[in-house]
């Protein structure tokens, strides 16, 4: 039975391979000048990534300067296009025309449905237009208070870290963040800066974890195998 199991993931795995291939038969021709590291079945360039973030972060800055600011990797089936130079990642930014998102943003839509953050170019479009307004100076101007309040919490917390000879500041930036996002767009105070019991702040560390684990690990891209994993 487990031989037979392993047997007809392999089979699913190998034929979501060659769909992919076929898909991207056009995309590959065009890409096909872009230098990047070497790409192998099923896995692509992933054995180049690292086992977490910061490894990651340090290939990704080896391959920049083996290859220069534009170079390609493959995550699994998936190609992506890597910019490191700000005037080549302006030009994408700025393009109204290349709106929809890539596949590793579907993972997110379990957790947030889709949103401005999942959402594909139409809706997101449709989305954008209601939101804007809200986003205006006066009305931001309103919410300095809650902005300042935050911020005077998180370099209380940055106390904690005096004579240190380096730290990490992610976590105390993603907490504050995440306490002005929810006083602001939600009304709704969590104190994820002052409560590290916070269910919230931990429930949102594991989807965040899941999501991640799964972005880096091609064999979890589709649903089927993603669902086995839990």
């Amino acid at each position: 039975m487990i031989i037979l199991l392993l047997v007809s993931l392999l089979s699913l795995l190998i034929l979501y391979h060659l769909i992919e291939q076929q898909r991207t038969s056009r995309m590959r021709k065009i890409i096909s000048k872009v230098p990047g590291p070497t790409k192998y079945p099923i896995i692509g360039s992933s054995l180049e990534f690292g086992r977490n973030s910061v490894e990651l972060m340090t290939n990704l800055q080896r391959m920049a300067a083996d290859y220069g600011p534009v170079f390609k990797v493959w995550m699994g089936p998936t190609l992506y296009v890597v910019l490191s130079d700000a005037r080549d990642v302006e030009v994408v930014l700025s393009s109204s025309v290349h709106l929809n998102k890539p596949q590793v943003y579907d993972f997110l839509k379990k957790w947030l449905g889709t949103g401005l953050v999942s959402a594909p170019a139409v809706r997101w479009k449709s989305q954008r237009r209601i939101l804007t307004p809200a986003f205006h100076f006066k009305i931001l101007e309103t919410y300095i208070d809650i902005f300042n309040a935050n911020a005077r919490i998180m370099m209380g917390q940055l106390e904690k870290e005096v004579g240190n000879e380096k730290f990490d500041i992610a976590p105390y930036v993603d907490k504050c963040t995440l306490d002005v996002i929810c006083e602001t767009a939600m009304a709704t105070s969590i104190d994820a800066q002052l409560n590290e019991e916070s269910q919230f702040t931990k429930s949102l560390k594991v989807v965040s974890k899941a999501v991640l684990v799964r972005a880096f690990k091609p064999w979890l891209f589709p649903e089927f195998t993603f669902n086995l994993s839990t």
